[in-house]
C-alpha cells in the first residue's frame, strides 16, 4: 500500500511539472506575441531565446523569434530560425513564404532594393506561384523610380524582367511613353537605357533614338570615330547594301543591328555584314575608336 502511495504521488510531481512547463512555454510565445504586435522586437528576441533555450523543439518560438530577426533587419537569422521552425512543423513554410513577401515589399517601398530582391527570393523558394506578383512589384517600383532614378528604374525593371520574361513589352512601352515624356536631352538617356538593357530590339524606341541621334552614312567610303569617352555610336546605314567594317589595332568589338541581328568581330579583323533589304542601325562599341565603313549597292 505504501508503495502504491508513493508511486501515486511521484505521478502527480510529474504531471504538476509538465503542465507548469506547458503553461510557461505557451505564456512565453504568448507574451512574445504581444511584444511582436508592438512592435517591441527587442523584448520579444529576449523571450524567445529564453524560451528556445529551454524547449529548442517549440516550433513557434522558431517561427516567431524569424519574424522578430525580419522585422530588425537580421535576415541570415531569420533563415535560420524560419528553417528550423519549419524542421519542426513543416507547415510553417507557407507562412515563411507570406512573411518573406511582406518583408520584401516593405523594403522595396523605402527604396531598399537589394534587400527587396533578396527577400523576393526566399519568398518564391517556399511559394513558388508567388513570382508573377513579385515581378509586378519590381515593375511597379521601376515606374515609381521614372525618370529621376534611371538607375533604380533599370535595376527593377532588369529584375522584374529576371522573373518574368513576359514584361519586357509592358517595360519597354513604359521606356518609350517616359522618354517621349520628359523631352530633351533626357530622352536621350532614357532611350539609351532601355536599348542597352532590356529593349535592343524593341523598333519603336530605336527608330526614336536615331531621329535624336541621326548619322547616316553614303555609299562609298567613310570613316566614323568614337569621341573620348564615348563608348558607342549609333548610325543609319542604307537599304540593300552590302557594307565592311574595316579598322586597325587589336581589339574586339560587336555590332548590333536594329532587327536583332549581333556580329561579335575578333581581334579587329575586317569582315563582309550580312545585306540589309531595309535602312539597319548599328552600334559599334568595345575597345576601338575608329571604324572605316565601305558600303555599296547590293547589284
Amino acid at each position: 500500500m505504501k508503495k502504491l502511495f508513493c508511486v501515486f504521488v511521484l505521478c502527480v510531481l510529474m504531471f504538476i511539472q509538465i503542465k507548469t512547463s506547458y503553461a510557461g512555454g505557451w505564456g512565453n510565445v504568448r507574451q512574445a506575441e504581444d511584444f511582436i504586435a508592438g512592435r517591441m522586437f527587442n523584448q520579444a528576441i529576449a523571450v524567445l531565446d529564453n524560451e528556445i533555450k529551454n524547449s529548442p523543439k517549440n516550433a513557434k518560438a522558431h517561427y516567431l523569434l524569424a519574424i522578430c530577426y525580419l522585422s530588425t533587419g537580421n535576415f541570415f537569422g531569420a533563415d535560420q530560425r524560419f528553417e528550423s521552425a519549419i524542421s519542426l512543423k513543416p507547415n510553417y513554410g507557407y507562412q515563411a513564404g507570406s512573411e518573406y513577401r511582406t518583408a520584401g515589399i516593405f523594403a522595396l517601398n523605402n527604396g531598399r532594393i537589394n534587400d527587396a530582391e533578396r527577400l523576393f527570393t526566399k519568398a518564391s523558394e517556399y511559394q513558388p506561384n508567388l513570382k508573377a506578383g513579385l515581378a509586378e512589384e519590381f515593375f511597379k517600383a521601376g515606374m515609381r523610380y521614372m525618370p529621376t532614378r534611371l538607375n533604380d528604374a533599370s535595376y527593377c525593371f532588369n529584375t522584374a524582367m529576371k522573373i518574368n520574361g513576359n514584361l519586357r513589352e509592358k517595360i519597354c512601352d513604359t521606356y518609350f511613353i517616359t522618354g517621349k515624356q520628359t523631352g530633351y536631352p533626357n530622352d536621350i538617356l532614357i532611350f539609351e537605357t532601355a536599348v542597352s538593357t532590356i529593349c535592343g530590339g524593341n523598333i519603336q524606341i530605336v527608330s526614336e533614338l536615331f531621329k535624336l541621334k541621326d548619322q547616316s552614312l553614303r555609299y562609298g567610303e567613310q570613316c566614323i570615330v568614337l569621341n573620348k569617352n564615348e563608348k558607342t555610336k549609333w548610325i543609319k546605314i542604307p537599304g540593300n547594301a552590302y557594307y565592311e567594317i574595316h579598322t586597325k589595332g587589336d581589339a574586339d568589338y560587336t555590332v548590333d543591328f536594329n532587327d536583332g541581328t549581333t556580329l561579335f568581330i575578333k581581334d579587329g579583323s575586317n569582315t563582309p555584314f550580312p545585306i540589309k533589304t531595309e535602312p539597319s542601325f548599328i552600334i559599334t562599341s568595345h575597345g576601338l575608336n575608329k571604324y572605316i565603313f565601305k558600303i555599296r549597292k547590293n547589284n
